[in-house]
C-alpha cells in the first residue's frame, strides 16, 4: 500500500506573542455606561462606586448609574474623589468648584475660587486641597478654610505653588509636593525629601509611606528609613519606557501605575512588574470590597476584572485570528491548543509564551492528542491525520475516518471515530487502518487504573477492550445503550459523564453509582479529576464538584472567564487550562475555591402611600396602605444578575422573589399586628447577602376587624337575628293561615263540585226523563225508547266520570251537554231546535276548561225560559275565541220568555224555592276566581225587542285560557 507520509512543514509558521491579560465587564457609554471617558473612581463606604467623568458625577449600585448635578456647575467634567469620614464624598470640576454630595445631595461649595489639583480627607474632619496658590485647610463641620503659608516648614511664607499631589494618612500626616521635594508634614512639623526629578511626579495613593514616580521614564523614589532614594526596579523601567503616567494608586503590597499605553501592575515585595492591556489609556484603579479591579479609562469607559489571576489569550492580542477554542493538550512543557477554524497554537508553560500555527487549510480539528512518548502532535482535519514533531508536519493518512481521540499502543493507536473503533498502524509502517474492534460511534479513551484494559466512551456506552492473546478485543459494557460524553479516573475508578448530564463511578467490579446529574440546562462535555474534585467542562461554565461533600463552584464569566461556553479542561500541576467561546484561559486551581465576600442590600428609601418615611424603630401603617421599598443591591460580581427577596418572619409563604431591574419593591399584601419583614439580596450564584434589612411595622386592621366592631355586629346580628326570627314567625303563621284558608276552599270547592253533580242529577229531572222513556216504552217506540235510554246512560257516565276533574277539554264538555240537551228537549211538548257554533281555530281537544261549568246555564234556559214559552222554542250555543286576550268565550241564548216572567212564575208557584244548580255553579266560579285569579267571568244579558218585549236570555262565559 502506498505511503501517506508526507512532510509539510513549509505550511507552517510561527508567531509569539505575550498577551496574557485578565477577562473584563466593559461599561461604557453604550451600554449603559456613564461615559468612554472616565477620570477618577471611588468606593464608598456603605460600597457604591462612585465615578467622576466628562459627563459628570455618577454613583453606580450594581445595576444602574445615578447622576448627581446641580444647577449652579458651572462644568460638567468631575475628577478628584474622596470620602471624609463622616461619610461626604468630595470632588471638584475642571473650573475649580468643589463639589460636595451629603445626604444624597450634591451641593456647591460656597465662597471657593481657587484652581484645584488634589483632594484628600484626613480623619479630624479636614478636608486638604492642593492649588496654585498652596495648600488650603477646609474644616468639614464649619465650611470654613485656612491657607498653610509655610509649606516646606522653613518659617517663611511660600508664593509659589506646586505640581501634582497631596495625600493625607489616618495616621495624621500630610504627604505633598513642593518644589521637587517630598514634605512629610506631621505633627506641627516637616520633613523635606529631595526628589531630585527634572519632570512633575507623582505620589502614590497609600496607607503607608507613599512612593513618589516621574511622569515619564520610570524614575522612582521609595522610602527607606526616615529617607527617600531613588531605586531601580529593571522590570518596571523597561515597561515604564516611553509611556506617560497619569496617576499611581497602591493596592495591598501592588502599585498600580496607569499610563496612556496600558496598566501595569508592580510589587513591591517581589520587584515583579506586569503590563495589562497597552492600547487602552487609563486613568485609575480601585479594588472593591467584593476582591473586583475597576479600571477607568479616557476611551474606553470604565473595565471591571472579577479575578487577576485568571489569565485569557484571545483576539485582543491581535495574534490570534479566532477567539473560538475547540481543544486544549498538554504535553512537554507546553499546551496545545486548537481553534474551531482549524487554527493550531502552543503557550510555553515557562515563560507563558504563545506560538500562534498559520495554516493554509481552514478546517475544524476533529481531535487533538500528544504522544508523550514520541514528543508529537496528533491532529485530524477533514478525515486527514497529521503529526507535527520539532516543527515539521506530517500526513500520516489523507483517508482516515473522522476522528475524535487517538491512544498509542505498543504495536500501534487507538483511533475513536464517529464510524467506529480502529486500530492503526505507527507511522513507520504507514499508519494504516488494520481491523475494526468496535463498530458503535467512540469518543474517548481512558486506560483503565484498575486494571490492564482499555474504556472506551461510545454512544451505547462504556466499552471495555482487553489485550488477549496480543489482540485488543471487546469484554464488558457498563451503562449500556446510554451515550458516553466524557471520562475520567481517578486511582481506584472510572468517573463517566453521560449525555443526559448523569455522572457515574465505575469500579473494577463492575459496580456503576451515580453520583450526580447536572441541571437540565447545563450541557457538558468533558470531565476532568483532580485531588478529589470532578472539573466538569459545560455550557455554562466550569463545574468543580467536591466528591466528598457534593458542593459544587461554578467558575464562569461573573468569575472572570471570557466566556461561559468551555468546550476543554485540562489540570497541569496547580493550573488549570480552559478552552472557551473566548480564548484560552488560566486559572490557578489555589485561586477557584477563594472564598469571595458577597453583596449587600441598602435601604435608601421607605415609602408609604407614596410619601417618603424617615428611618424609624418601628413604622405604623394602616391596613390599605401602600408600602414600598427603593433598595440597593451592591453585588458587582452579579453584574446586575440577582434578585431581592423579602419575607414576613412566620409568615409560611416563604421567600418572594424580585429583579434587581426594579426602582422599587412594591409589598402588595401587609399581615395584620405586630410583623416583621426581611429583606435581602440573592446573587447570581444563589448566595445570600451579607446582610438583612429587618423592617417592623405595626400594620392596624380594619375597622371590621376590630374589638369593638365585633361587639357591635354581635350586637346587630343578635338585633337582626331576633327580628328576622320575629318575622319569620309571622310569616309562618301567615303562611298556616293562607293554607288552612287553602284547605277550606278546596274543601268547599269539592262540595261545589259535588253540588254540581248533584245539579247534574236533579231527581226532578231524572224522574221525568225515565218517564218520558217509560212512555215510550209503553207506546211500544223502542226506537226512541233505546235511544234516550242510552243518552241517558252515557249522560249519568259523563258526568260521574267529569266530576272527579278539576277540568277537562272544551270537546268533552260540549258533549256532555250535548247529551244533556238531547234529554232536554224530549221533555218539551212543542218543537224545540237547537244549534252549536264553535270555531274552526279552536283546538276543543286541547283548551281545558273546569268540568260541568256550562250545563247549569243551560239547564236554566230549558227550567226558566223555554219551558213556558208556547210556539217555537230555540237554544244556540256558540264557542269563540279571543287569541289578543287569551280569552275562551261561550255564548248560550234561548228565545224564552226571559228572567222577569219566568221569576214572576216561579213566584207564584214557588215561593220559597232557588235554583239549586245556579246558586252551586256561582259558588264554584267564586272559589276558582279566588284561588286562581279572575279566570272565569260570567254575564247574563236579557234580551228585549224594540217593542220592550222579552224575547230571551244571553249568557256570556268568558274562561281565560
Amino acid at each position: 500500500m502506498k505511503s501517506w507520509l508526507v512532510v509539510i512543514g513549509m505550511w507552517f509558521s510561527y508567531m509569539s506573542v505575550f498577551g496574557q491579560y485578565p477577562a473584563y465587564f466593559n461599561y461604557t457609554i453604550e451600554n449603559g455606561g456613564p461615559s468612554n471617558e472616565i477620570y477618577s473612581i471611588l468606593q464608598d463606604k456603605q460600597g457604591y462606586i462612585w465615578i467622576g467623568c466628562d459627563a459628570g458625577l455618577y454613583r453606580y449600585n450594581g445595576v444602574r448609574f445615578e447622576q448627581y448635578t446641580n444647577p449652579k456647575l458651572t462644568a460638567r467634567s468631575v475628577t478628584g474623589l474622596c470620602q471624609a469620614p463622616s461619610g461626604t464624598i468630595y470632588a471638584y470640576n475642571f473650573n475649580g468648584q468643589i463639589l460636595i454630595v451629603k445626604n444624597n445631595y450634591l451641593e456647591i461649595l460656597k465662597g471657593w475660587n481657587k484652581d484645584v489639583n488634589h483632594l484628600s480627607a484626613d480623619t479630624k474632619g479636614a478636608i486638604w486641597v492642593s492649588s496654585s496658590k498652596g495648600i488650603i485647610q477646609l474644616n468639614e463641620k464649619t465650611r470654613k478654610w485656612k491657607f498653610t503659608a509655610d509649606l516646606n516648614g522653613d518659617g517663611k511664607k511660600d508664593l509659589q505653588g506646586f505640581s501634582n499631589g497631596i495625600m493625607a494618612q489616618k495616621n495624621g500626616t500630610l504627604y505633598y509636593l513642593f518644589e521637587d521635594n517630598l514634605i512629610e508634614r506631621k505633627n506641627g512639623k516637616c520633613f523635606i525629601h529631595p526628589i531630585n526629578l527634572q519632570n512633575p511626579f507623582f505620589i502614590t495613593e497609600s496607607e503607608k509611606k507613599p512612593w513618589v514616580f516621574g511622569l515619564v521614564n520610570g524614575d522612582c523614589f521609595v522610602p527607606q528609613g526616615t529617607k527617600y532614594v531613588r531605586k531601580s526596579f529593571p522590570k518596571l523601567i523597561r515597561l515604564l519606557e516611553g509611556k506617560k503616567l497619569t496617576y499611581v494608586q497602591e493596592i495591598g503590597s501592588d502599585i498600580w501605575i496607569s499610563t496612556h499605553s496600558g496598566i501595569i501592575r508592580f510589587s513591591k515585595k517581589s520587584g515583579a512588574a506586569s503590563l495589562y492591556y497597552p492600547k487602552i489609556a487609563f486613568s485609575a484603579c480601585i479594588k472593591d470590597t467584593e476582591g473586583s479591579y475597576w479600571f477607568t479609562t479616557l476611551h474606553d469607559g470604565i473595565l471591571r476584572m472579577p479575578n487577576l489571576d485568571y489569565l485569557s489569550w484571545n483576539e485582543r492580542t491581535e495574534a490570534i485570528s479566532n477567539d473560538q477554542f475547540s481543544h486544549v493538550v498538554h504535553g512537554k512543557g507546553s499546551i496545545f491548543f486548537a481553534t474551531t477554524d482549524g487554527e493550531l497554537g502552543e503557550v510555553r508553560e515557562a515563560d507563558e509564551q504563545l506560538k500562534v500555527v498559520n495554516h493554509s487549510i481552514r478546517s475544524d480539528i476533529g481531535a487533538l492528542y500528544y504522544d508523550s512518548i514520541d514528543n508529537c502532535l496528533f491532529f485530524n482535519k477533514m478525515n486527514t491525520v497529521y503529526r507535527c514533531c520539532n516543527g515539521n508536519v506530517e500526513v500520516l493518512n489523507p483517508f482516515t475516518r473522522p476522528v475524535k481521540d487517538f491512544f498509542r499502543l505498543k504495536d500501534g493507536y487507538l483511533l475513536a471515530t464517529s464510524q467506529g473503533t480502529y486500530v492503526y498502524s505507527f507511522p513507520k509502517d504507514g499508519f494504516k487502518e488494520q481491523r475494526c474492534l468496535l463498530q458503535d460511534w467512540s469518543r474517548q479513551f481512558i486506560e483503565a487504573p484498575f486494571c490492564k484494559s482499555i474504556f472506551v466512551a461510545t454512544n451505547h456506552g462504556l466499552k471495555e477492550l482487553a489485550n488477549q492473546s496480543n489482540q485488543w478485543k471487546p469484554k464488558r459494557t457498563f451503562l449500556l445503550n446510554k451515550q458516553i460524553t466524557a471520562i475520567t479516573k481517578d486511582s481506584k475508578s472510572i468517573f463517566v459523564l453521560t449525555f443526559e448530564g448523569k455522572i457515574y463511578q465505575v469500579t473494577g467490579n463492575g459496580n456503576c453509582k451515580l453520583i450526580t446529574k447536572l441541571d437540565e440546562n447545563y450541557h457538558a462535555v468533558q470531565l476532568n479529576y483532580h485531588r478529589g474534585k470532578l472539573f466538569i467542562a459545560t455550557n455554562h461554565g466550569l463545574i468543580v464538584l467536591r466528591l466528598k461533600t457534593g458542593a459544587k463552584t461554578i467558575v464562569n464569566r461573573y468569575s472572570g472567564l471570557n466566556s461561559n461556553n468551555i468546550s476543554g479542561c485540562l489540570i497541569v500541576n496547580s493550573s488549570c487550562w480552559l478552552s472557551t467561546g473566548k480564548g484560552l484561559h488560566k486559572l490557578p486551581l489555589s485561586s477557584i475555591h477563594k472564598n469571595v465576600q458577597v453583596g449587600k442590600i441598602i435601604l435608601r428609601n421607605l415609602l408609604i402611600n407614596g410619601k417618603k418615611v424617615g428611618k424609624k424603630p418601628v413604622y405604623e401603617l394602616n391596613y390599605s396602605d401602600d408600602l414600598k421599598l427603593q433598595t440597593d443591591g451592591l453585588s458587582f460580581r452579579s453584574n446586575g444578575n440577582f434578585n431581592f427577596a423579602y419575607r414576613f418572619v412566620g409568615d409560611r409563604t416563604g421567600w418572594i422573589l424580585v429583579p434587581a431591574s426594579v426602582k422599587e419593591i412594591t409589598i402588595p399584601r401587609l399581615p395584620l399586628g405586630n410583623v416583621e419583614m426581611e429583606v435581602k439580596l440573592i446573587d447570581h450564584e444563589n448566595r445570600n447577602s451579607s446582610n438583612r434589612l429587618r423592617i417592623k411595622l405595626v400594620v392596624k386592621a380594619p375597622i371590621w376587624q376590630r374589638w369593638w366592631f365585633y361587639v357591635l355586629s354581635a350586637g346587630l346580628i343578635i338585633g337582626i337575628s331576633y327580628l328576622i326570627f320575629k318575622r319569620r314567625i309571622k310569616q309562618l303563621r301567615v303562611r298556616q293561615e293562607l293554607r288552612l284558608k287553602q284547605l277550606q276552599l278546596e274543601n268547599e270547592l269539592r262540595l261545589t263540585q259535588q253540588n254540581a253533580l248533584k245539579a247534574q242529577m236533579n231527581p226532578h229531572f231524572l224522574f221525568n226523563v225515565l218517564n218520558s222513556i217509560k212512555g215510550f216504552i209503553y207506546e211500544n217506540d223502542k226506537k226512541n225508547a233505546a235511544k234516550y235510554l242510552g243518552d241517558f246512560s252515557s249522560l249519568v257516565r259523563k258526568v260521574l266520570e267529569m266530576s272527579a276533574l278539576p277540568s277537562v277539554p272544551l270537546a268533552d264538555e260540549l258533549e256532555t251537554l250535548t247529551l244533556y240537551i238531547n234529554l232536554e228537549s224530549m221533555l218539551l211538548e212543542e218543537d224545540f231546535t237547537f244549534q252549536f257554533h264553535v270555531d274552526d281555530t279552536i283546538d276543543t281537544g286541547g283548551v281545558l276548561i273546569p268540568s260541568l261549568l256550562l250545563q247549569p246555564y243551560v239547564e236554566n234556559a230549558f227550567k226558566h225560559g223555554l219551558r213556558h214559552k208556547k210556539g217555537s222554542k230555540q237554544l244556540v250555543i256558540q264557542v269563540s275565541e279571543d287569541s289578543e286576550n287569551q280569552l275562551l268565550i261561550i255564548q248560550i241564548q234561548d228565545n224564552g220568555i226571559g228572567r222577569t216572567a219566568a221569576g214572576e212564575i216561579n213566584r207564584n208557584q214557588h215561593a220559597a224555592h232557588e235554583s239549586f244548580a245556579t246558586n252551586a255553579n256561582e259558588k264554584r266560579i267564586e272559589l276558582l276566581n279566588f284561588e286562581r285569579g279572575e279566570v272565569i267571568g260570567v254575564e247574563i244579558e236579557d234580551l228585549i225587542s224594540e217593542l220592550g218585549a222579552a224575547t230571551g236570555t244571553k249568557v256570556t262565559i268568558r274562561i281565560h285560557i
